[in-house]
């Protein structure tokens, strides 16, 4: 009996050939789907006039199975011993969804989750032994989200906070000012808003990844429209988190502050991590897939692992990450030189821009946007965990960090699997 995992997989294959359209990839197999199977066993040589669906069906799978080295016999449509292997060694091999992965591996609750790293909010630490200037935080935090939970109250806290830092107010002035709809922030005795308030100034909490404003309904943070997607929710370019019903984001007012504030000791030859869309904002962030396509400039040759005669100076990505793909590119051979990269193999390189769904799912490839790279995939492959992997040594440490402050993450350090995927979009 084929899995539905299976059925995803077949019309992948199918989609590959461009005998199905990305819609079609449902996991079910319906007349589209049986028409293409036809097409494409009669491509590759196998007369199927008197076969029955359900064989042709087997067929195919076989094929699939035979191209990840699981099946070894002939495209016959008979589920014979050797297909039924093969069927049992897939089903233990399962590749998981994004979804499913990312609920295994992180769970499905945001507060267990740790996002963006610590600010340091030591500044207002004065302002803050004035309880007037606390109960009037609490005041505005209260009509702002005082019914929306500890998350969203906890981020409200942060954005409050990081705007005061950005444009060098004071937290009265901050939680007084023309940003709200009313000048008065009232005033609020709450215990437990109180504890939010000097928590997140102490432990320099940073779940909104350096939000300086907050927003609801189709407000956004003047970087763009606020746009509504297709399974009701909003998004607006600039967001960086959502909790309860308030959203988060950085004011265009405020983009240049977070690297200042985030890490003030930085110099001119570092860089500035820049906060990148979650995974599922892709397509409003960066557009359709496989569009704005440049072509970054590489200091030094890359070689394609299967290929090593072919190396390239130059590979296409999305306009967007060109500069700092750039700067990574060159922080790696002013950092390691171009003998040392080839000694550990951080030339070789797996590839950028390939619009297709990812493996084993059917929502798009980050590759799709031209965003991700995968570098060294013989020995950082799909399903070898973090600590496996060649990117996981020691020696790799800057090369990995150089990703990390332009805002990209490493998909092996994130989720367990696949460390040689650099991408610049968030899991969480």
């Amino acid at each position: 009996m084929q899995a539905m995992n299976v059925f995803i997989e077949i019309q992948k294959l199918l989609y590959d050939q461009k005998l199905l359209s990305f819609d079609d990839i449902d996991g079910k197999i319906g007349p589209k789907t049986r028409e293409a199977i036809d097409k494409y066993l009669t491509h590759i040589g196998i007369n199927t006039d008197k076969w029955s669906a359900s064989r042709k069906l087997t067929a195919i799978e076989q094929v699939v199975l035979k191209d990840q080295k699981l099946y070894f016999g002939d495209i016959d449509g008979l589920v014979g011993q050797e297909t039924q292997h093969a069927r049992e060694a897939h089903q233990a091999n399962l590749i998981l969804t994004w979804r499913d992965r990312y609920e295994k591996i992180f769970g499905k609750n945001p507060e267990e989750q740790t996002q963006g790293r610590a600010i340091d909010r030591s500044q207002f630490f004065d302002e803050l032994k004035d309880i007037n200037t606390v109960r009037a935080f609490a005041g505005r935090m209260t009509s702002e989200v005082g019914s929306q939970g500890r998350e969203a109250q906890v981020a409200w806290a942060e954005t409050t906070f990081n705007r005061a830092a950005a444009r060098k107010k004071t937290l009265l002035q901050t939680v007084t000012g023309s940003y709200f709809p009313t000048n008065d922030p009232g005033s609020s005795d709450n215990k437990v808003f109180h504890q939010i308030i000097r928590e997140v100034a102490e432990k320099g909490t940073n779940t909104t990844n350096g939000a300086t404003g907050n927003a609801s309904g189709m407000v956004g943070f003047g970087q763009g429209k606020a746009v509504k997607k297709d399974d009701g929710s909003v998004w607006a370019p600039g967001q960086t988190a959502q909790f309860g019903g308030e959203r988060f984001g950085v004011e265009v007012a405020d983009k240049n502050w977070v690297p200042k504030y985030v890490n003030p000791n930085t110099s001119k030859n570092t860089t500035t991590k820049v906060v990148w869309p979650l995974q599922r904002d892709c397509m409003s962030f960066f557009g359709n897939v496989g569009s704005k396509q440049v072509y970054c400039q590489v200091p030094f040759p890359l070689v394609i692992p299967w290929e090593k005669k072919t190396k390239l100076t130059q590979y296409q990505c999305h306009t967007l990450v060109k500069e700092p793909m750039e700067r990574i590119w060159q922080r790696t051979l002013d950092f390691y030189g171009i003998q040392r990269i080839q000694e550990l193999g951080i030339n070789l390189f797996g590839g950028c821009l390939n619009v297709r769904p990812i493996r084993g799912g059917s929502t798009w490839s980050m590759h799709s946007w031209g965003i991700a790279v995968d570098i060294d995939p013989d020995r950082n492959a799909l399903h070898t965990s973090w600590k496996d992997s060649q990117m996981s040594k020691p020696e790799y440490k800057k090369f990995v960090e150089f990703w990390y402050d332009e805002g990209a993450i490493n998909l092996g350090k994130e989720a367990n699997f696949d460390s040689m995927h650099f991408q610049f979009a968030r899991l969480r």
